[in-house]
């Protein structure tokens, strides 16, 4: 009867339900008039549609550009459930508030706001990998002009209970969200903020924290010609002032199983900056520890670490990263036997190398160090000496510098071609340390003297005739 009352001889039909849209293609065949549907499945899409609607085009035009606008709606409601039922996200009671999404309900939870953060957490989950949860109070001034969100539009949430969920991580403190809406040249540009005050991060999935921070800060931003399109050009960026560590063993989770390197007890503080965008994420993190009981290649001792990771390059969805321009920098040791070399330091320097983001971490990367001593060096290269004393007393001099690559895997350590100099000292090596132990071959040069030292657990091979030779013939690992 609507299309019959219609005054024209072509008709656009706009069912704004998924259900009615089946019923609405079988019109065409029941009217002399030309009916085409736009499958809107809500009130949203229906008016991206009509601000698409040209009255000169050809009725069969106007329906495709429609549809594409539809189509390019990401749209959602929120409803109260009426009885129970059961969905894909698990049961729902009477009186439960539904995030409804295109394809389905994707949040239950017992308030409006809640079902709201939930179905913003699925829509925007597998676009920008940051997500929101958690129940507060929401509030919106939103200005509209032809069907369009306009400049001067705001919303804003605020929860004593909120959190922020990226990568493999969740910040969960007392925050506010904030949402600004204005425009740039011929471009609607939406800027979120969110502040978390009093954080704890975690790792998804788990309780512990290992991040206590004052305040976190994301900050989102986008830009389309109108409500029509999807937000393009998104950017979002993390920041986190200087937040404590209380236990500096939680990231034993990203070493290698097999503990050729373990923290054991120690404490510190962190600053991360992190940015994502359409072309590219890089983002620095810095962590300060003093005092940190560790072992390494199965020997304990104190440290103090300064740790500034530089990350360029990355890809999100394989979680690989460029680490150029990455330090590590150890000084302050302590042994158990109490001897001290609080004038030492070393540093590495990550002149090329990739860092693949998992649990435990995979690097492999080109290193420069500059050391005081390689006093420290040999004493973890001491079991390959064994109790020959005077080899260790004879390779320890100050002031060396060295290049290495580092291999870190789930499994095992590698140094290969592992080369320090310094006055009248050469150390060259390739080690690995896996569950079997510590294996390898060390060259050792001090003014005439040469030799080579191959090693595998508690077996060991001294070559002084051709030594340097014999270490060039090993393949490395």
């Amino acid at each position: 009867e609507a299309v019959e009352a219609a005054n024209a001889p072509n008709v656009v039909i706009l069912p704004n339900n998924k259900n009615i849209i089946a019923v609405a293609e079988q019109v065409d065949a029941t009217t002399d008039k030309s009916v085409r549907v736009v499958p809107t499945k809500g009130i949203p899409e229906g008016f991206a549609a009509l601000v698409s609607y040209d009255p000169d085009a050809e009725v069969d035009v106007v329906a495709r550009f429609m549809s594409e606008a539809a189509a390019n709606v990401v749209a959602g409601e929120v409803t109260q459930a009426v009885r129970e039922s059961v969905c894909d996200v698990g049961p729902i009671a009477e009186g439960d508030f539904l995030g409804i999404a295109r394809d389905g309900i994707r949040a239950v939870a017992p308030t409006a706001a809640e079902a709201a953060i939930g179905l913003l957490d699925y829509l925007l989950t597998e676009e920008r990998r940051l997500t929101f949860a958690g129940a507060g109070r929401f509030n919106a001034n939103l200005l509209m002009e032809a069907g369009t969100i306009s400049a001067g539009s705001s919303a804003s949430y605020r929860s004593d209970d909120l959190a922020a969920r990226f990568l493999d991580f969740e910040a969960r403190g007392t925050g506010s969200l904030q949402a600004a809406f204005h425009r740039e040249d011929t471009q609607r540009v939406l800027d979120v903020r969110t502040l978390l005050e009093d954080v704890a991060l975690v790792r998804q999935g788990e309780t512990s924290a290992f991040v206590q921070a004052p305040r976190v800060l994301f900050r989102i931003d986008g830009r389309a010609p109108d409500v029509t399109e999807p937000l393009e050009d998104i950017a979002i960026s993390l920041d986190i002032e200087r937040a404590s560590v209380p236990d500096i063993t939680v990231y034993n989770d990203y070493l290698p199983r097999n503990g050729a390197l373990r923290l054991k007890s120690g404490s510190g503080t962190i600053r991360t900056q992190f940015n994502v965008d359409d072309e590219r994420v890089f983002g620095n993190i810095a962590l300060d520890a003093n005092d940190v009981n560790a072992v390494v290649n199965e020997r304990e001792l104190t440290v103090d670490l300064d740790m500034d990771i530089v990350l360029s390059n990355g890809n999100l969805d394989t979680r690989r990263f460029d680490v150029a321009g990455s330090r590590l920098a150890v000084s302050n040791v302590i042994y158990p036997d109490g001897r001290s070399l609080g004038d030492w330091s070393t540093v590495f320097a990550f002149t090329g190398g990739d860092l693949h983001w998992t649990r435990p971490v995979s690097l492999d990367a080109e290193t420069r160090l500059d050391m005081t001593s390689s006093g420290p060096l040999v004493e973890l290269l001491a079991g390959s000496y064994g109790q020959i004393r005077w080899a260790r007393e004879l390779l320890s001099v100050s002031d060396v510098v060295g290049t290495s690559r580092l291999i870190i895997k789930p499994d095992h350590v590698v140094f290969n071609d592992l080369d320090i100099r310094g006055e009248e000292i050469r150390i060259a090596a390739n080690l690995r340390i896996d569950d079997a132990g510590p294996r390898g071959i060390v060259f050792n040069r001090y003014g005439p003297f040469r030799a080579t030292v191959e090693f595998e657990g508690d077996e060991r091979e001294w070559t002084i005739f051709s030594a340097r030779e014999r270490f060039d013939r090993h393949p490395g690992f």
